[in-house]
């Protein structure tokens, strides 16, 4: 369905840019309150079980990958399409693969799996949130702010814990994650309660068919952050883990950025190219770009140059090793902009079968190269093959994009 956008949407960037400081504000609370957070963690725990506990949130990221199923970028299409019924299916969905993935865990402990499994099964608990729900009604800021106190009741129980308490480390962190978020959702259920369940067969379907190349798109696209990480953890030990994950710990402070950006611009980028007004997508494409590479430059530079020195300033000398990969994560700040931009404008374009193509060979590629080279090499040897193996996909994808627009234009 192609929206009609007259002279005064094509004009929406006072509303986005006040969106989207909303969102920032909220973001920058939240990054620095994680940071902190995180750098409290790996002080407390020690490099060994710092290490677990990141791999406990690797496996979630991958568990959360699998419940999503897509619907955090497909769901802005489906209720174009479908209405406000689609959201219902969304729910739906999510729901469905956290209960298959419950249950699949539960066998696995019954029959002496990790239980690190588990711990992931509660991280990815938060996939179950209403995001979508709240984009779709132009609310991105009212569900910033209810994330901002969820994670901040999340920390404080960390730091009264860890700190006063003296509670057991890892399961004190995951039972407070379990219960906040479980709280956390049931408001979040109770503002969106007239979105009902649906278990129609055809809208499930199509729910399912939507998300599934995005979904492998996903998970190809984890396989750079995600299971790299994974084989860390499993090749050179939780010691090793926990040094790559003080410094990996800079990414996900970018990409939240990122991903906030992303929700400011996403509908109106889908709507004008949709529409087939060149000179409206063009506009907000440069607007993103802008949003997303001015501060990510800077921050670039910042890390590139004086990473070492901030490892050193802000945790123990047992984490010094983690020095040597900040210039390595500075250029990967450019890289990780590089690629949200590209999948934005992939699946606005409904290309997300070509972008899963492509995101699938390079990432398996870039997995193989560490599980088959990278065993005896350092942690900057598996950084650095991240890196271009991420920086490979995303060119790819974006030289195809590029020439889709071009014929689109002419």
């Amino acid at each position: 369905m192609h929206l009609i956008l007259d002279s005064a949407q094509t004009r929406p960037q006072p509303a986005a840019l006040t969106e989207f400081r909303i969102l920032i504000l909220a973001s920058l609370a939240l990054s620095a309150l994680s940071y902190v957070t995180n750098i409290f963690l790996a002080s407390k725990l020690g490099p060994e079980v710092f290490g677990r506990y990141s791999y406990a949130l690797a496996l979630g990221a991958l568990f959360g990958e699998f419940i999503y199923f897509g619907t955090a970028e497909t769901g802005m299409r489906l209720k174009t399409s479908h209405g406000d019924s689609a959201l219902g299916w969304i729910l739906t969905v999510k729901l469905l693969n956290f209960g298959l993935l419950l249950c699949g865990v539960v066998v696995g402990l019954a029959f002496g799996g990790d239980v690190a499994a588990l711990f992931g099964l509660v991280v990815a608990l938060n996939s179950l949130c209403f995001s979508t729900q709240y984009e779709a009604n132009s609310r991105n800021g009212r569900y910033a702010i209810i994330f901002l106190l969820e994670r901040v009741i999340i920390t404080a129980s960390f730091w009264i814990g860890l700190l006063m308490l003296e509670a057991g480390h890892m399961a004190w962190c995951f039972s407070t994650l379990l219960l906040v978020q479980g709280g956390s959702l049931a408001f979040q259920y109770w503002e969106n309660r007239r979105y009902r369940l649906s278990f129609d067969r055809s809208a499930l379907f199509q729910t399912y068919k939507d998300g599934f190349f995005v979904l492998i798109f996903g998970l190809s696209k984890f396989a750079f952050g995600g299971v790299t990480r994974i084989l860390i953890f499993k090749q050179l030990g939780d010691e090793r883990m926990g040094i790559f994950s003080v410094a990996w710990q800079f990414l996900p402070l970018l990409t939240l950025y990122f991903a906030q950006a992303t929700k400011v611009w996403r509908l109106r980028i889908t709507e004008a190219l949709d529409s087939g007004d060149a000179l409206a997508a063009r506009k907000q494409i440069l607007a993103l770009c802008a949003a997303i590479f001015l501060p990510t430059l800077s921050a670039s530079l910042i890390v590139f140059f004086f990473g070492h020195q901030i490892i050193t300033f802000l945790f123990t000398e047992a984490f010094a090793d983690a020095g040597g990969l900040m210039p390595y994560i500075g250029v990967y700040f450019l890289v990780a902009g590089f690629d949200s931009v590209a999948i934005l404008l992939a699946i606005a374009l409904s290309m997300s079968r070509v972008a899963s193509v492509i995101y699938l060979i390079f990432g398996s590629a870039t997995v193989l190269a560490c599980l088959l080279f990278m065993g005896n090499k350092g942690l900057e040897a598996y950084l650095m093959t991240i890196i271009v193996g991420h920086l490979c996909a995303a060119s790819l994808l974006t030289l195809i994009i590029a020439r889709k627009i071009g014929r689109t234009e002419r």
